[in-house]
């Protein structure tokens, strides 16, 4: 029998997860801090996933050197600081789907450590794959996606941290009436639209927002912009981040569904059908 995110989590958890989603954003700029050892071993436990949806992903915690696999985006500008700790995410990029899997299984980290009071950042550049891969050791056909440096935020904010914002509109988001259609608002179970709220406040490149979502009488449907089928495209993985606040929201408020992902060819990336 199918089992929502709640059977995979816990209560406890879904909870943590859904009051971090409007506290976390990317932090670029940490504390010479250590990271606590409780912290980290709270994030080492999802390393390897927490539901099926992950399967074809994985994390790696850099605790020797974490620093040095980051690179500035415009000189200093973007530059990741005192970061004594990283995760790098990556998978098996001849699956398909390995995008998705990255995007929700790398926010659940992201989740955890927020609710553990822990910055992070999403980065898909930025940073030396090479020296990634000088720290972990990566199955056969495996590929390192993206990474987040993990540790406290410096208490001020730096130049170019505000600088990156302005320039991504870190604070900017589409509202609901532009990224969902389907059935009217009056006939949405209760608690949908907090759920959707949820997915739209998801991070994504320069927060584009590759997402769309229609609203059925059995689920949410979920597909990017632009129908993209190409299964190596970033918008994948920002549709597994935004999947993830969608079905942790979703679960907060009691409508707990699953996944349901079509053949390969079909431009849409999954379908939430409510249990």
């Amino acid at each position: 029998m199918a089992k929502g995110l709640t059977g995979y989590l816990g209560e406890e958890r879904i909870r943590a997860w859904n009051d971090a989603i409007p506290d976390r954003y990317s932090v670029r700029s940490y504390r010479k801090r250590p990271v606590r050892e409780d912290a980290l071993r709270r994030i080492e436990e999802l390393l390897r996933g927490f539901s099926p949806l992950c399967e074809k992903a994985r994390g790696y915690l850099i605790t020797e050197g974490a620093q040095r696999i980051f690179t500035g985006l415009l000189g200093p500008v973007g530059r990741v600081a005192n970061a004594s700790v990283a995760v790098a995410f990556a998978a098996d990029f001849h699956l398909p789907r390995h995008m998705e899997a990255v995007g929700y299984l790398g926010e659940g980290i992201v989740l955890e450590a927020t609710s553990l009071g822990l910055g992070t950042c999403w980065m898909t550049g930025s940073f030396s794959r090479e020296r990634v891969l000088a720290r972990v050791n990566l199955p056969a056909g495996w590929k390192v996606i993206a990474v987040t440096p993990l540790g406290y935020g410096a208490k001020r904010k730096t130049l170019g941290d505000s600088a990156l914002r302005a320039l991504f509109k870190s604070d900017s988001r589409k509202p609901l009436s532009e990224i969902v259609t389907g059935l009217p608002r009056a006939r949405w179970p209760k608690g949908l639209k907090e759920a959707l709220e949820a997915a739209r406040w998801a991070p994504s490149p320069g927060n584009s927002q590759p997402w769309r979502f229609r609203v059925d009488k059995d689920g949410v449907t979920l597909y990017t912009d632009t129908g993209e089928v190409n299964f190596n495209s970033v918008k994948r993985l920002s549709c597994g981040i935004a999947m993830l606040h969608f079905e942790v929201a979703c679960a907060a408020s009691g409508i707990e569904g699953t996944w349901r992902f079509p053949r390969p060819g079909v431009p849409i990336i999954a379908k939430y059908r409510y249990l």
